[in-house]
């Protein structure tokens, strides 16, 4: 019986994860909590990678608790730093793994991993050659 038992609380925990719509869990306001900048390969050799590294760890520090991200149901994207607001246009891939985001009148697409840690809190990696860039959102209370 207990197995019995077992077997069903895990077949309830694993269709409520696997229904859990990541589109539905990104709406609202987020804050920028940290961000991470990482080298990659001969880009660690390259003074002006260096440079820039250098400068985005500036900026990074800047970011910490004042950029914020709002996601809304109308698939609209507000990236607010310095005061500036951006606004863009996001979707989550088929797969929910990355979120796919854009700014109106310019054909780019960005593609960020998107990771949950739990309800509050989010991460979205950026890969390229020269880095990986690794953004962590915690969700924003509303007062």
């Amino acid at each position: 019986m207990k197995k019995v038992i077992y077997s069903m609380g895990f077949i309830v925990l694993f269709g409520m994860i696997s229904c859990s719509n990541p589109s539905k869990n990104i709406l609202g306001n987020w804050v920028v909590n940290d961000a991470k900048l990482t080298l990659l390969n001969e880009s660690k050799q390259d003074s002006n990678m260096l440079m820039i590294a250098g400068m985005m760890e500036g900026i990074i520090q800047q970011m910490k608790g004042n950029a914020t991200m709002e996601f809304t149901k109308e698939g609209k994207m507000t990236r607010t730093f310095d005061g500036q607001p951006e606004v863009g246009t996001w979707k989550i891939s088929d797969d929910g793994k990355k979120l796919i985001s854009g700014i109106p009148g310019s054909s780019k697409k960005d593609t960020a991993i998107l990771e949950f840690k739990d309800n509050d809190n989010l991460s979205l990696t950026t890969h390229s050659k020269e880095a990986d860039f690794v953004l962590m959102l915690k969700r924003k209370k509303a007062k």
